[in-house]
């Protein structure tokens, strides 16, 4: 009868155990790696539209822009050089993460609109004239 109790006993403690070391071993991985945060996650290569706003305007399929990380709250948006849509003035745009965890990045300053969507990868760019000189275009695409 002891033996049994026992047998149970360990059942019992080996089931709670077994059951603890699953939950904890199908919890959220972190696939993104140590970039994964803020506003790293919105930098890289880009491929998409290119609409340029200003003059007599063209639209550019498989533009590629960069957008790459200034600080902690502002990234720099820059358009392929060499290509023909080369010219679009390159933006600084101040972000920040979305509120909801993993939803994205975005931003709206007098520079231009920034938004950024984690899930699909996907960036919306609009920028804005700030001087006589500028060049602005919407951009439209995936990360690369």
């Amino acid at each position: 009868m002891k033996t049994a109790k026992f047998k149970i006993s360990i059942l019992n403690v080996l089931i709670v155990f077994f059951t603890s070391a699953f939950f904890i071993g199908c919890s959220k991985d972190d696939d993104g790696g140590p970039n994964d945060t803020g506003i790293d996650v919105a930098t890289g290569t880009f491929k998409g539209t290119l609409e340029i706003n200003t003059g007599a305007g063209s639209t550019h399929h498989n533009a590629i822009i960069t957008v790459s990380k200034v600080s902690n709250n502002q990234v720099k948006i820059t358009a392929k050089s060499g290509e023909a849509y080369s010219q679009v003035t390159a933006k600084t745009i101040q972000v920040s993460t979305s509120g909801i965890e993993g939803e994205g990045v975005h931003g709206d300053d007098p520079q231009g609109y920034f938004m950024y969507e984690i899930a699909n990868k996907r960036l919306k760019v609009l920028t804005k004239e700030t001087a006589n000189t500028d060049i602005a275009y919407g951009f439209e695409g995936a990360k690369q």
